[in-house]
């Protein structure tokens, strides 16, 4: 009312005009259907014209989810039930949050950048773990880190381009090998993904 005007950084804005198609699919349980169980297996397909993500948590699996869209000047916060917020490191601040896949990316220098939940016993491998990430990577040969928790399984790329794992369960550590493929990493964003199950000792990439 007093004639002050006030100007805040130019940022770009993108509005999704279309609506996401979220559907339950086989073996989902049919819609109205009533089962007695204590546990149901939930298939989700999800359509839209623009890149998105969906996940669903109802037994609070999901020990950390960091989608890099919600951090402050110290971290990233963490999407999941458990809020697991993830320091900054190795020089790394909100000025390394940029644009990504599926929403914000941090930008890591391959040296000594990471972002880390400190000494956590939620990341401990029990029985069985999932570890995913979408990755840009400009330069194959330093041997990219992708996730890991000290002293129980860390998830990284190759030289020649495969992905490899190492673990460690009560029996002792265990290297399951690397991926039958090799990639073409480099200037290209790829989803990475590595499941371990206990019962048959096996890793999946």
């Amino acid at each position: 009312s007093a004639g002050n005007l006030q100007k805040t950084a130019e940022r770009d804005v993108t509005v999704g005009v279309s609506i996401p198609l979220i559907d339950f699919v086989y073996p989902s349980p049919e819609d109205g259907e009533y089962i007695s169980t204590n546990q149901a297996y939930i298939n989700v397909t999800t359509t839209s014209s623009n890149d998105h993500s969906a996940w669903i948590d109802w037994n609070r699996s999901l020990a950390g989810y960091w989608s890099m869209d919600f951090y402050n000047s110290s971290g990233v916060f963490d999407n999941s039930t458990y809020d697991n917020f993830a320091i900054f490191h190795g020089g790394l601040s909100e000025g390394n949050i940029t644009y990504g896949k599926r929403g914000r990316c941090i930008e890591l220098d391959g040296n000594d950048d990471y972002i880390s939940t400190g000494s956590n016993q939620a990341f401990n491998l029990s029985d069985a773990v999932t570890l995913e990430a979408w990755v840009y990577i400009n330069n194959i040969s330093v041997r990219p880190s992708i996730v890991g928790a000290s002293g129980s399984y860390w998830l990284f790329i190759t030289i020649p381009g495969k992905i490899y794992a190492y673990l460690r369960t009560n029996e002792g550590w265990h290297t399951p090998g690397y991926s039958s493929s090799t990639y073409s990493w480099v200037g290209e964003w790829h989803h990475i993904a590595m499941t371990y199950d206990s019962d048959t000792h096996t890793v999946k990439y």
